[in-house]
């Protein structure tokens, strides 16, 4: 059976992912899609859990961690957490905010900037990477962005917000057209219904087939080294390197300055 649920959901469900290659799973799973998430969200992964445990005053030994932790109050979890981010180096914020925020004392400006950093680095960049693994695992993969911001949010959502997380969500589950106490899509229009029916085909096609294309469809390219994707708007179309810049940002340019940054520490401590 295929498998895609959204945003937490997806986030557990690439961990699932991890089943359709066991043994165990044969002939359970064969297609995944993730919505609005992936595994690799900053927070799912903790390298080293055993430093929380030694601030919080807990034993490191697996079982007896789990046990304090979970004792813990959400005051005494706050308190952790603000020890954890006195010790975030801050020339790494300092880079961080040199490529994103720049120069700018403009307040639009600066919350337009950070509301892509925050995009990123929660999402974007995530997603981009989880879909290099799979690609060259040689599995295909097809990668999307939903562009459209839904009209039912007009009157609800400032116009600096465009499409928003978990927005598609409404459109796969044919929305605009729910009535009643299953409404999800309210007063939509012609257009967004035809993006509606264009992204249940997409799904419905995927889920049979493992290939979304179909007839009266804009061909969705698979997601390889030329990093091909679709625009999900209300009208479809086929790009490339999505966030090219912040990709190699994040993947190259961030982690060789912050390891320039560790040694140069160090070295300094050590005179």
């Amino acid at each position: 059976m295929p498998i895609f649920p959204g945003s937490l959901g997806s986030s557990k469900n690439i961990f699932q992912l991890s089943q359709i290659l066991s043994p165990l799973s044969k002939g359970l799973f064969h297609k995944a899609i993730s919505e609005s998430g992936v595994a690799q969200l900053p927070g799912f992964l903790i390298s080293h859990p055993q430093v929380i445990a030694n601030i919080s005053g807990c034993e490191t030994t697996s079982s007896a961690m789990v046990h304090c932790l979970r004792k813990k109050m959400d005051k005494e979890i706050m308190t952790i957490s603000a020890d954890l981010i006195k010790n975030f180096p801050s020339e790494f914020v300092s880079v961080v905010a040199d490529e994103y925020l720049g120069d700018t004392d403009d307040p639009a400006e600066l919350r337009d900037r950070f509301q892509d950093l925050m995009g990123d680095i929660l999402f974007v960049i995530p997603a981009l990477q989880v879909s290099r693994y799979h690609r060259d695992s040689g599995a295909p993969l097809y990668f999307y962005e939903f562009q459209h911001r839904p009209s039912t949010f007009k009157e609800t959502k400032p116009d600096f917000v465009k499409a928003d997380h978990g927005d598609e969500v409404g459109f796969v589950f044919g929305g605009p057209f729910l009535r009643g106490d299953a409404i999800i899509v309210a007063d939509a229009t012609e257009e967004e219904k035809h993006l509606s029916r264009t992204i249940m085909k997409y799904w419905a096609n995927f889920a049979r087939n493992g290939n979304p294309n179909g007839n009266g469809l804009v061909e969705w390219p698979l997601y390889d080294l030329n990093d091909q994707y679709l625009e999900l708007n209300l009208k479809q179309k086929k790009a490339e390197k999505l966030k090219g810049n912040r990709v190699e940002f994040w993947t190259k340019i961030f982690p060789e300055k912050v390891k320039k940054i560790t040694e140069d520490k160090k070295e300094h401590s050590e005179l």
